[in-house]
């Protein structure tokens, strides 16, 4: 959280500083890793943070990764040479044990810190996942995460990232030109058209009211979600109330988002990062056959609202599924497309399911209902929108920063 941010980071800056001045300058493109020699990766260090633990695995890359197992503390890389670049980042997700459905990401230059993006890591399919675009004028920066969930549900996950300068991105991200990864890829042209609405959701309504139900067994996940979000005003509004009956509000008016807690009345402020829509292909492979899943940020940052309204990871789903569209069918006064699908081995183990099925609006690619099951029928996860009304208007006053007055802030200041 917001209020864990600067204490990681601080203080082990000193004790980097001189590495990083003697590292030569960002080369257009670079990987870091979670190894624990510094040495390996001339422009990037990884000094961790409390609360995280080193561990090992066959999903990760070049075997090791770091997993956070108590508190909010902020898992840092720390990069070196990025004046005045324009780069994009990439994370890589393929270990079941990361199970956070709310992670963020964050960008630190010199005292200044940042979301950049939310990402499901229990949903994500495996490979690399796309977090957004930045602009960096500074000698050095630091790429962060987090859980951004209160309280956390699941494991927040750091592998490998892959950093890269735009200018760069031709010459150095190679694709399968060849097409040797070719029948991986959907081959239906309805589940592709599908599989775009739902990646583009966020194009095809101003705003959207309404509630849902979501439960994931394998990480707890149990909310009851009510949520405003106006794509036009780049705002959003989230409850989540858990089966304890505990609140979190999510504010977000596109600059600055707010995690405000009733139960305790407390708030948190943080600064976010300008969105900018990604250009070229969603998905595709490398010319190692790695996947690579290029996710949107929404504008309005609609936190756990998203599994809805910007559903992306489970459009990404439709891909290495076997998903074939089965019908037609009214839901909550909607026309809706039903798709079923199998799970890859990856995400089968990870959420304890074999096969999907989704309801998906027709006019607009957001999400109205979704079931895992597993090989006995038993259910998994679920998600269960029960009501939505699009394009009704909005209050401004729902995204206002104001926290309710004599709240302790918890925000603390970087120094």
């Amino acid at each position: 959280m917001a209020m864990n941010i600067s204490r990681s980071m601080f203080g082990m800056g000193a004790l980097f500083s001189t590495f990083l001045a003697a590292s030569p300058a960002f080369a257009g493109t670079f990987y870091c890793d979670n190894d624990r020699s510094a040495s390996q990766y001339p422009n990037c260090s990884t000094p961790g943070a409390p609360g995280w633990a080193y561990g090992g695995g066959s999903g990760d890359r070049n075997g090791d990764h770091r997993r956070q197992t108590s508190g909010h503390e902020v898992y840092y890389w720390d990069f070196n040479g990025v004046d005045g670049r324009k780069f994009e980042l990439r994370v890589y997700l393929n270990n079941v044990l990361f199970t956070d459905p709310s992670a963020r990401y964050y960008r630190k230059v010199g005292f200044n810190i940042d979301g950049i993006g939310n990402l499901n890591q229990n949903t994500a399919p495996g490979g690399w996942s796309y977090i957004g675009v930045q602009t960096v004028m500074s000698t050095s920066m630091s790429i962060g995460v987090n859980a951004y969930g209160v309280p956390p549900q699941g494991v927040t996950g750091a592998d490998e990232i892959w950093v890269y300068s735009v200018a760069s991105l031709a010459a150095t991200d190679i694709h399968d030109d060849a097409g040797l990864c070719a029948s991986a890829l959907v081959a239906d042209p309805k589940i592709v058209s599908l599989q775009q609405k739902m990646l583009d959701a966020t194009d095809h309504y101003r705003d959207v009211k309404g509630t849902f139900d979501i439960a994931f067994s394998n990480n707890g996940q149990n909310q009851h979600v009510d949520f405003t979000v106006s794509e036009s005003l780049r705002s959003s509004s989230v409850r989540i109330t858990d089966q304890k009956g505990s609140v979190v509000e999510h504010v977000s008016n596109g600059r600055n988002g707010q995690v405000r807690h009733p139960d305790t009345s407390s708030f948190e402020t943080s600064s976010l990062a300008p969105v900018e829509r990604p250009v070229g292909a969603r998905q595709f492979f490398t010319n190692t056959c790695e996947p690579v899943y290029v996710h949107r940020q929404d504008p309005a940052w609609a936190g756990v609202a998203e599994e809805v309204t910007s559903p992306q990871n489970y459009a990404f789903w439709l891909t290495a599924g076997q998903a074939k569209i089965t019908g037609t069918e009214r839901l909550l006064g909607r026309t809706v497309t039903v798709v079923e699908g199998l799970h890859d081995a990856y995400l089968s183990t990870k959420l304890g399911a074999a096969a999907f099925k989704m309801w998906v609006d027709d006019e607009t690619g957001v999400l109205l209902k979704l079931v895992g099951t597993k090989d006995d029928g038993t259910v998994a996860y679920s998600i269960d929108v029960t009501n939505i009304q699009f394009n009704r208007g909005v209050d401004a006053k729902a995204f206002a920063m104001d926290a309710p007055a004599g709240w302790k802030n918890l925000t603390l200041q970087a120094k």
